[in-house]
Protein backbone atom coordinates (compact mmCIF):
# COMPACT_ATOMS: atom_id res chain seq x y z
CA UNK A 1 0.00 0.00 0.00
CA UNK A 2 1.32 3.32 -1.07
CA UNK A 3 1.76 6.13 1.57
CA UNK A 4 -0.56 9.12 1.99
CA UNK A 5 0.84 12.58 0.91
CA UNK A 6 0.91 13.79 4.36
CA UNK A 7 3.23 10.41 5.51
CA UNK A 8 5.36 11.41 2.95
CA UNK A 9 8.72 13.41 4.78
CA UNK A 10 10.61 15.65 2.35
CA UNK A 11 13.91 16.40 3.77
CA UNK A 12 16.24 19.15 2.75
CA UNK A 13 19.61 17.30 2.16
CA UNK A 14 22.32 18.30 5.13
CA UNK A 15 25.05 19.49 3.85
CA UNK A 16 24.32 22.27 1.73
CA UNK A 17 27.76 24.15 0.40
CA UNK A 18 28.21 27.70 0.20
CA UNK A 19 28.75 26.77 -3.62
CA UNK A 20 24.91 25.39 -4.28
CA UNK A 21 23.33 28.33 -2.54
CA UNK A 22 25.68 30.83 -4.28
CA UNK A 23 24.83 28.95 -8.17
CA UNK A 24 20.98 28.72 -6.99
CA UNK A 25 21.06 32.67 -6.56
CA UNK A 26 23.64 33.64 -9.59
CA UNK A 27 20.84 34.95 -11.45
CA UNK A 28 20.36 37.69 -8.77
CA UNK A 29 23.80 38.18 -7.81
CA UNK A 30 24.77 39.14 -11.44
CA UNK A 31 21.62 41.14 -11.62
CA UNK A 32 22.53 43.45 -8.38
CA UNK A 33 26.43 43.20 -8.28
CA UNK A 34 27.51 43.55 -11.64
CA UNK A 35 26.17 47.43 -11.23
CA UNK A 36 28.14 47.82 -7.94
CA UNK A 37 31.04 46.01 -9.68
CA UNK A 38 31.07 47.60 -12.85
CA UNK A 39 30.50 51.49 -11.07
CA UNK A 40 33.99 52.72 -10.93
CA UNK A 41 34.10 53.17 -14.56
CA UNK A 42 31.72 56.25 -13.68
CA UNK A 43 34.44 57.91 -11.67
CA UNK A 44 37.91 56.83 -12.94
CA UNK A 45 37.67 58.89 -16.59
CA UNK A 46 36.89 62.39 -15.91
CA UNK A 47 37.69 63.88 -18.92
CA UNK A 48 35.11 62.15 -21.03
CA UNK A 49 32.41 61.45 -18.69
CA UNK A 50 29.93 60.94 -21.06
CA UNK A 51 31.45 58.37 -22.84
CA UNK A 52 32.49 56.32 -19.51
CA UNK A 53 28.61 56.53 -18.77
CA UNK A 54 27.44 55.17 -22.01
CA UNK A 55 29.90 52.56 -21.94
CA UNK A 56 28.88 51.48 -18.74
CA UNK A 57 24.96 51.25 -20.05
CA UNK A 58 26.47 48.99 -22.73
CA UNK A 59 28.44 46.78 -20.43
CA UNK A 60 25.36 46.36 -18.30
CA UNK A 61 23.64 45.23 -21.03
CA UNK A 62 26.49 43.02 -22.37
CA UNK A 63 26.50 41.27 -19.21
CA UNK A 64 22.79 40.98 -18.97
CA UNK A 65 22.35 39.79 -22.19
CA UNK A 66 24.96 36.93 -22.07
CA UNK A 67 24.00 35.64 -18.69
CA UNK A 68 20.00 36.29 -19.45
CA UNK A 69 19.74 37.80 -16.05
CA UNK A 70 16.31 39.94 -17.38
CA UNK A 71 14.55 38.53 -20.53
CA UNK A 72 16.10 39.83 -23.94
CA UNK A 73 13.14 42.64 -23.94
CA UNK A 74 13.54 43.88 -20.84
CA UNK A 75 17.51 44.17 -20.74
CA UNK A 76 17.00 45.92 -24.58
CA UNK A 77 14.64 48.87 -22.73
CA UNK A 78 17.24 49.47 -20.44
CA UNK A 79 18.27 52.76 -21.76
CA UNK A 80 14.80 54.33 -21.51
CA UNK A 81 16.10 54.15 -17.48
CA UNK A 82 20.02 54.19 -17.45
CA UNK A 83 20.08 56.96 -19.94
CA UNK A 84 17.99 60.12 -17.93
CA UNK A 85 19.59 58.48 -14.85
CA UNK A 86 22.62 58.84 -15.62
CA UNK A 87 22.34 62.44 -17.47
CA UNK A 88 23.08 61.38 -20.98
CA UNK A 89 20.09 62.37 -22.31
CA UNK A 90 16.61 63.01 -21.36
CA UNK A 91 13.68 60.63 -21.26
CA UNK A 92 11.47 62.05 -24.02
CA UNK A 93 14.97 61.70 -26.53
CA UNK A 94 15.71 58.49 -25.44
CA UNK A 95 11.37 57.11 -26.13
CA UNK A 96 12.23 59.19 -29.60
CA UNK A 97 14.73 56.91 -30.32
CA UNK A 98 12.69 53.72 -29.58
CA UNK A 99 9.66 55.00 -31.44
CA UNK A 100 11.16 55.91 -34.99
CA UNK A 101 9.10 55.42 -37.94
CA UNK A 102 11.87 52.69 -38.70
CA UNK A 103 10.73 50.82 -35.58
CA UNK A 104 7.32 50.78 -35.50
CA UNK A 105 6.99 49.86 -38.83
CA UNK A 106 9.31 47.10 -38.01
CA UNK A 107 7.03 45.93 -34.65
CA UNK A 108 3.73 46.17 -37.28
CA UNK A 109 5.14 43.72 -39.38
CA UNK A 110 6.68 41.39 -36.66
CA UNK A 111 2.95 41.64 -35.44
CA UNK A 112 0.85 40.77 -38.24
CA UNK A 113 3.73 37.66 -39.11
CA UNK A 114 2.38 36.80 -35.57
CA UNK A 115 -0.75 37.01 -36.69
CA UNK A 116 -0.47 35.02 -39.84
CA UNK A 117 1.24 32.18 -37.64
CA UNK A 118 -1.48 32.41 -35.14
CA UNK A 119 -4.37 32.02 -37.07
CA UNK A 120 -2.28 29.63 -39.75
CA UNK A 121 -2.44 31.92 -42.64
CA UNK A 122 0.74 30.82 -44.24
CA UNK A 123 -0.72 26.90 -44.36
CA UNK A 124 -4.40 28.18 -45.81
CA UNK A 125 -2.15 30.03 -48.63
CA UNK A 126 -0.12 27.00 -49.15
CA UNK A 127 -2.86 24.34 -49.81
CA UNK A 128 -5.20 27.22 -51.76
CA UNK A 129 -1.74 27.00 -54.41
CA UNK A 130 -1.32 23.35 -54.67
CA UNK A 131 -5.51 23.08 -55.15
CA UNK A 132 -4.67 25.65 -58.29
CA UNK A 133 -0.74 24.43 -59.07
CA UNK A 134 -0.96 21.42 -61.37
CA UNK A 135 0.57 18.81 -59.79
CA UNK A 136 2.94 17.27 -62.68
CA UNK A 137 5.12 19.83 -64.54
CA UNK A 138 4.03 20.97 -68.25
Amino acid sequence: MLPLKSQIRYQRPESTSILSVLWNMRTYLVLILTPIILSPILFSFPQSQNEAKCGYCVIIMAIYWVMEVLPLAVTALLPLILYPLLGLMKSDEVAHMYLSDASILFIGGLMIAVAVQKCKLHNRVALFVLTIVPPQPC
